[in-house]
């Protein structure tokens, strides 16, 4: 009789099962521990969502913010302001705060003229993009964004609310739908 010898070593192959089964507890705690980290990451997040940065309003310069935080500074704002006093003009406007340029196919745009009509009625203009004059104004505000330095995706982007204090000058410009009442609250009590 021939025995036939095997060539895997008995000790070696146990240790080989022994590791081969702890690769997947391994992975389980690697996944748990991650899924936890996320977990107190998003709740932190969401606890503190409505904690704005919407940094120092000065006078001459124009705050824009995006997502509801301060994204950029325009200092040089005599063309935008220039903007504004012709929308008022044309359309004889009176103690207006939120100016706001859009399109009747976004739904973002839809949103926020429902939030502004609903919270703001009175403050509260919307200038809808549907060509010649209307297009013009935006298309001048967004070069004086984009020449300041914005991406074109921000500069050309609506809806662009632009908020006015009392003497008609713009304070800030808030880019994409931002319907967080908070939000608004706190801008204005900064403007104001």
């Amino acid at each position: 009789m021939v025995e036939l010898v095997s060539k895997k070593n008995p000790i070696k192959s146990k240790s080989k099962r022994k590791n081969s089964n702890l690769l997947p507890i391994l992975i389980t705690i690697i996944f748990a521990a991650v899924a936890i980290g996320a977990y107190v990451a998003l709740s932190k997040m969401a606890s503190t969502g409505n904690d704005y940065q919407l940094g120092e309003l000065r006078e001459g310069s124009i705050n824009v913010y995006v997502g509801g935080n301060l994204f950029n500074v325009i200092t040089n704002v005599t063309r935008i302001q220039q903007v504004v006093e012709n929308i008022i003009s044309t359309y004889n406007l009176e103690n207006i705060t939120f100016l706001m340029f859009g399109t009747r196919t976004c739904p973002h745009c839809g949103a926020m003229n429902d939030f502004f009509t609903t919270e703001f009625r009175d403050e509260y203009f919307v200038v809808w993009l549907s060509g010649g004059e209307n297009m013009t104004w935006f298309v001048e505000i967004a070069s004086a964004e984009y020449e300041a330095g914005f991406p074109e995706q921000y500069a050309y982007a609506v809806p662009q609310t632009l908020v006015l204090d009392g003497d008609g000058q713009v304070r800030a410009i808030v880019i994409g739908e931002l319907t967080d009442k908070n939000f608004w609250a706190s801008l204005l009590e900064k403007i104001k």
